[in-house]
């Protein structure tokens, strides 16, 4: 392998695992070096150019950039994965350049809005431009049962059909059909007809770099969306799809019904994200969720 680069590596490991089928392995390794070379600038890096140094300063890029600290866990767990499998392969000395980088799980903590703040989110009106287009996506996302922002930029005109949405979770592969609620059609009626194939003008290049820069972009949008409607939490992708499981418990949902929704791959997987722990019947709670949220002032 020529001057032994991590990334020639690592896109040879992936083939032989796509041949094994390990399809959502793949996945994760893609993810993690996408965002890998995004902060390195280059898709190339030397094996023995891998340092402490430089996975504490991707660490910290990827939090300034949004990622909780779990989701940096997951693409340093990948990187380390991919590292380890070159260590044994021969390609580079045996040694550990992620020992001062967090490679564990930490335990999620609460981070939904409570229903007031919610509420607050939904009905902003903001005059920016780039501040409508994150609180149109906030919006959405809650509408359809807490779509997560990778899904809602990747989604294209051609998954809505029948009054449906239909998509293919990327995270997990699973596959997910919300019915549109009267709230989620009007604010698509607004960007029909705008030209191109996905639905939000999210992803502007069309290259890997495109989606970290997007989320980035978002999650700062929010941030400052959040602010102005005054609400009480840092108001982040993740806190939208929270809020959402968060409603869903409130309104006793059931958990298969949650896990369904949500794209999860168990049901175990849905209690994550909840506040304090057939697709008719979703359709159903759905709407009595944003009945609940939308039109009563019973919530404090």
């Amino acid at each position: 392998m020529a001057g032994k680069d991590f990334f020639r590596f690592a896109e040879c490991e992936m083939i032989t695992l796509v041949c094994i089928k390990r399809a959502s392995t793949v996945r994760n390794y893609k993810t993690a070096l996408n965002a890998l070379a995004l902060f390195l600038g280059v898709r190339r890096l030397l094996l023995d150019d891998i340092s402490r140094q430089l996975m504490q300063d991707f660490e910290q890029w990827l939090q300034h950039n949004g990622k909780c600290r779990n989701t940096s866990s997951a693409y340093l767990r990948s990187l380390k994965s991919l590292f380890n499998r070159a260590v044994d392969a021969g390609l580079t000395p045996e040694r550990n350049p992620f020992r001062r980088v967090f490679t564990g799980n930490e335990k999620t903590v609460k981070r939904s809005l409570s229903p007031c703040d919610m509420r607050r989110v939904l009905s902003a009106a903001p005059t920016d431009e780039r501040l409508r287009l994150a609180a149109d996506v906030c919006r959405f996302s809650f509408y359809v049962c807490g779509m997560p922002f990778v899904d809602v930029a990747h989604l294209k005109w051609s998954q809505i059909a029948g009054g449906y949405l239909t998509y293919r979770r990327q995270k997990t592969g699973v596959r997910v059909s919300v019915r549109l609620q009267p709230e989620a059609l009007a604010l698509l009626s607004r960007y029909r007809g705008r030209g191109g194939e996905y639905v939000f003008p999210l992803l502007r290049r069309g290259d890997p770099r495109d989606y970290p820069l997007a989320l980035a972009r978002y999650n700062r949008a929010l941030a400052r969306l959040g602010r102005q409607v005054g609400v009480s939490r840092h108001l982040t992708s993740y806190v939208v799809r929270h809020s959402w499981a968060s409603e869903s418990q409130r309104i006793g949902m059931p958990d298969m019904a949650k896990s369904r929704a949500m794209g999860h791959t168990n049901v175990r997987t849905t209690t994550i994200y909840i506040a304090s722990i057939d697709d008719g019947q979703l359709d159903r709670y759905n709407r009595r969720l944003l009945n609940t949220l939308l039109h009563s002032n019973a919530h404090g």
